[in-house]
């Protein structure tokens, strides 16, 4: 296995940590649609500035250039698990459809995972992934 694959799955699994337990910490659920309550400030965090810092984390470790591609990785892993599991063990049983509705959970999906792109391209500018010397070094 080459260096970059080993950042690439250091990055995505230190990703997907810090996204689960943000999403634990936070305590909400982006899948569940509840109506309007749905939208508040901890749901804009796990939205928006969590999946942020997921992709900024991801982009650092993995030190090189399509670091925006794989902080994408860790929340679109994370959605989908999160989705089976309240599915098939949180809510066994109920309306599914007002619950998790597939028409919810698909913009939602794209939002987190745009969220980790945003914080991917400043991870690498960060890291120097597109400086000069860098560059040159290549």
């Amino acid at each position: 296995m080459t260096l970059t694959q080993t950042r690439a799955i250091q990055g995505v699994t230190v990703g997907f940590i810090v996204n689960l337990l943000g999403d634990l910490l936070l305590g909400v659920n982006v899948e569940v649609y509840k109506g309007i309550a749905t939208f508040n400030v901890l749901w804009m965090l796990d939205v928006f500035l969590l999946p942020f810092i997921v992709g900024y984390v991801t982009s650092l470790i993995y030190k090189k250039r399509g670091g925006r591609y794989v902080a994408c990785l860790p929340p679109l892993l994370l959605r989908p698990l999160s989705y089976w599991y309240l599915h098939y063990v949180a809510h066994p049983v109920g309306d599914f459809f007002y619950q998790l509705n597939l028409y919810y959970w698909g913009p939602m999906l794209i939002l987190v995972v745009e969220s980790a792109n945003f914080g991917g391209i400043i991870g690498e500018v960060k890291a120097g992934v597109f400086s000069k010397k860098r560059e040159s070094a290549s």
